[in-house]
């Protein structure tokens, strides 16, 4: 079972949190956002949900993790998760 994490729940990150939580071989364990009121995804999919994501990265046991924010902030986002050998979308 690949345990998968969104970071940014917006539109686009609600979409990725949904898709991961249909798929058979796939388990979304983590959301991570800025607004604490995105909590409340994390009952509708049975994730946890974290107001930093380096706060997810130190918690979580991940095999891969979407990046949803903003585009200019793909790289400061996704370098931590790729140096420590988890799969970035």
């Amino acid at each position: 079972m690949l345990k998968s994490a969104v970071v940014g729940i917006g539109a686009m990150g609600e979409n990725h949190a949904r898709v991961y939580s249909t798929l058979r071989n796939t388990e979304l364990v983590a959301v991570s956002d800025l607004n604490k009121e995105k909590k409340e995804i994390t009952q509708k999919y049975r994730a946890n949900f974290h107001s930093s994501y380096k706060q997810m990265l130190k918690k979580e046991e991940l095999d891969l993790v979407s990046i949803c924010v903003p585009t200019s902030l793909h790289a400061k986002v996704a370098l931590p998760f790729l140096k420590k050998g988890i799969n970035v979308l």
